[in-house]
């Protein structure tokens, strides 16, 4: 009997020092949790990511890098709610919040980079073609500029013409860029983007001259304009202009402000870049910065 008693003892002992856990998101429950999954972005897996497990204070719980096949995985996590993000060159960050993970259970957590951005600090000054663009005509080159939204560096054309090209083939998205005019705007200089370019007969573009915004399509080498927004712009001031591209609807934004809403459907996809022109020989100077392309 009293080795029955004692065992008992022990074992009520043993239970209070191992009391049973019923709270599922208790940080010192014994029972850990497990995460894992897929970095991917348009063009496919994404690789060298760094993935960061954040906790409801922000703070840095864990941290990896995705594998070749974007794959990343987190083991012995402490039972609790988590912000998952994802971080790699020229995307903006990918997370996922909140996501739960209680004592003894695992899941699988997919992050997707939908956005680029290219503020041309990474690119040495000088660089004709940062990376991702390609250069089809007019004096482009990377520069220092202590005015830029993004320091230090822009992408500067000094041409009559100019058009780089971002690399992939897209159909509905959105471009935006953050520009100015170096040299004074008049109404003969226009600054802006191209939209689903097929050669150089076809294609959209959304610009602005020192008053007007323009909406326009060159069709086999004939152009018109389909829409236009009274604006101002002035030397050497940075402004924001944003296109919403989705299947035939155009919205165009300059300064967050919606000017022009629109629908064509002329061209289902191509290529998308930046543009400067200007009518005659004389050359017109711009810098652009931040562009942000979302796929």
């Amino acid at each position: 009997m009293k080795k029955i008693f004692v065992a008992i003892i022990i074992i009520l002992m043993v239970a209070c020092l191992k009391p049973k856990r019923d709270n599922e998101f208790d940080p010192k429950n014994p029972d850990k949790a497990y995460l894992n999954g897929i970095i991917e972005s348009p063009d496919g897996k994404v690789k060298n990511a760094k993935v960061k497990l954040l906790t409801l204070d922000h703070e840095l719980y864990d941290s990896t890098f995705s594998d070749l096949e974007g794959w990343y995985e987190f083991s012995n996590i402490a039972p609790g709610i988590y912000k998952i993000m994802a971080f790699a060159p020229y995307y903006l960050p990918a997370e996922y919040y909140p996501e739960s993970l209680p004592a003894g259970t695992s899941d699988t957590i997919d992050l997707y980079f939908s956005t680029m951005i290219f503020n041309f600090d990474n690119d040495t000054v000088g660089t004709i073609e940062p990376f991702d663009f390609k250069w089809i005509y007019g004096n482009w080159n990377v520069q220092n500029d202590n005015s830029a939204p993004s320091l230090p560096n822009v992408y500067n054309c000094f041409s009559p013409r100019g058009l780089v090209l971002y690399n992939q083939t897209v159909q509905s998205f959105a471009i935006g860029i953050e520009f100015k005019f170096n040299t004074p705007p008049d109404s003969f200089s226009q600054v802006g983007v191209v939209l689903r370019l097929q050669d150089s007969l076809n294609y959209y573009t959304v610009s602005t001259s020192r008053e007007r915004l323009f909406f326009c399509k060159v069709v086999n080498g004939v152009f018109t304009i389909i829409d236009h927004a009274q604006v101002f712009v002035a030397h050497n001031q940075w402004y924001s202009l944003w296109v919403d591209v989705c299947d035939t609807q155009f919205k165009v934004y300059f300064n967050e402000e919606l000017k022009i809403d629109r629908t064509d459907g002329t061209f289902g996809e191509g290529k998308t870049g930046l543009l400067i022109e200007r009518e005659g020989t004389n050359q017109i100077n711009a810098s652009f910065d931040n562009v942000v392309i979302c796929r």
